[in-house]
């Protein structure tokens, strides 16, 4: 027929969902509005499982998971230390680290980055949210490690990290899905238009 219809169903990371998202929506929806769109956000391990149990037609993950069928990296961004400008001189053990659960995988790396700087915070606040994390550090309350997609608008000190044999701290980002699924066109036009909108 003359239009691209059917279903389609995507996982999205929570991160990617917030600050990347709803230009792909929008575009995608103005232009195929026939599609039957489903879109459900998660961490990435769980939109790693949905995939896996083909609960969906695509998911975008950040991090590395092991996957068989077709990857696409969308990004690789650094992972920052922030903190507000009024503590830009003061030692970080004098200032509350801002921690917010996040994939196993990632926790695990920075984890082994403040291993390898002699860093294990006592006095600490545990939040849910990346906008959440910038908006506290930004205030003054603390310091935080967070990943580079989130601070297009914080005004205030970022350090990209680095472990101690010069490896930068990193995060990928990743469209994954399966080539069989590539035969239907409402997801080889999703895959065009986030491709799209990475690059912008």
């Amino acid at each position: 027929q003359d239009y691209v219809g059917g279903s389609l169903t995507v996982a999205s990371s929570l991160d990617y969902s917030k600050y990347c998202l709803p230009n792909v929506l929008e575009q995608y929806i103005h232009e195929f509005s026939k599609v039957n769109l489903k879109v459900t956000t998660a961490h990435s391990s769980t939109n790693y499982q949905k995939l896996v149990d083909s609960r969906c037609h695509a998911a975008i993950i950040r991090g590395e998971y092991g996957w068989d069928g077709e990857r696409i990296k969308l990004s690789t961004e650094p992972i920052c230390l922030i903190r507000s400008r009024e503590n830009a001189d003061k030692p970080l053990s004098a200032l509350r680290y801002i921690s917010r659960y996040t994939d196993n995988n990632h926790m695990t790396l920075q984890t082994k980055w403040l291993i390898e700087h002699n860093l294990s915070p006592d006095s600490t606040l545990n939040v849910d949210t990346l906008s959440t994390v910038v908006r506290l550090t930004q205030k003054g309350i603390g310091w935080s490690i967070v990943p580079g997609i989130c601070l297009d608008s914080f005004d205030g000190i970022r350090e990209p990290l680095f472990f101690k044999d010069g490896t930068p701290l990193v995060r990928n980002t990743y469209l994954m899905y399966r080539k069989r699924d590539y035969a239907l066109p409402q997801l080889r036009e999703f895959i065009r238009i986030v491709l799209d909108c990475s690059k912008k």
